[in-house]
């Protein structure tokens, strides 16, 4: 869920022809407050849902909650995906947009094929 996010965010960031997302919290400090809320508010579902999945897996498996495994593994499965992949994917967003208008006019997709 947290790579269909980025996903849909990092194509959303293409279209606005924003900065990649992790690499803009660095480099726009008048930005980052924005770029965070935005993201935060991006994964909190899936955030909620592996918390709420997590408690369930701990309590079938072990009969007991251990907090720290619950944030560690809730933190590694929902938002660092989110947060590595949104950048990369707002690139390969940018290069598939651009090369679809870069393609030549008149050229259809079945250009070279024989009926």
């Amino acid at each position: 869920m947290a790579t269909l996010y980025a996903l849909r965010d990092g194509v959303a960031d293409s279209r606005a022809n924003r900065s990649p997302y992790f690499w803009s919290l660095f480099t726009e400090p008048d930005q980052r407050r924005q770029r965070l809320h935005e993201g935060w508010k991006a994964v909190a579902r899936v955030m909620a849902l592996g918390v709420f999945m997590e408690l369930v897996y701990q309590l079938i498996v072990f009969r007991w909650v251990y907090p720290l495994q619950l944030v560690v593994v809730v933190l590694g499965l929902a938002l660092l995906p989110y947060v590595i992949l949104r950048g990369p994917l707002k690139r390969i967003a940018s290069w598939w947009t651009t090369r679809r208008i870069h393609a030549r006019p008149g050229r259809s997709s079945h250009a070279g094929r024989t009926p």
